[in-house]
């Protein structure tokens, strides 16, 4: 699961799943998956070689840290919480492991650190920027959009939908309607 687009919560083995023909969602569970390895030579969506899920949880509200080989990088793919889940306010990454603050609790994949980086752009450097409609007008924020943008997490109660309610021209990211969101800018 790379965006949660329901309110209801998309808590894997719960609400979602796959199997080797199809995911399953139940109880109100909207998401966007990514599919496939890619083929060949390690074409997946981590750059290729071993990952793994962790799952981290700041229950107390405190921080908390998870070990974890972050070399290869750090992707959140499932938030579990109804605290939000920011990258770098309520969650980040060092060296040696993965930490969580403010009620945020989420699943995150752990890259190999080997073949051509870990992350879910495959190398070069990729930026988060926060986009907001407050007013529920279109809204427009500088970015550099040239190695694309992905959404990485939905703050809003109202949906955040590519083409629809965001997206992006080559002088940045837009969005309307109520959307605020977490966007990923640049690698490739």
């Amino acid at each position: 699961m790379v965006n949660q687009r329901s309110g209801s919560p998309c808590i894997q083995g719960e609400t979602w799943g796959y199997n080797q023909s199809s995911i399953w969602v139940d109880r109100g569970c909207r998401a966007d998956f990514v599919v496939g390895s890619g083929g060949g030579g390690g074409g997946n969506w981590n750059g290729g070689g071993g990952s793994q899920t962790i799952t981290c949880s700041s229950d107390d509200g405190r921080r908390s840290y998870c070990n974890a080989n972050t070399r290869g990088g750090v992707q959140m793919v499932n938030q579990r919480s109804g605290s939000p889940c920011i990258q770098g306010e309520t969650w980040g990454y060092n060296q040696s492991s993965i930490w969580v603050d403010r009620g945020c609790r989420a699943d995150f994949v752990v890259g190999s650190g080997g073949g051509g980086g870990g992350n879910w752009y495959g190398g070069g450097a990729v930026q988060t920027i926060s986009c907001s409609s407050d007013d529920g007008k279109r809204n427009y924020c500088n970015a550099d959009t040239r190695g694309g943008v992905r959404m990485v997490n939905q703050r809003s109660g109202s949906p955040c939908i590519e083409g629809q309610t965001w997206g992006y021209t080559n002088k940045g990211i837009w969005v309307d309607r109520g959307c605020r969101a977490n966007f990923a800018v640049g690698g490739r």
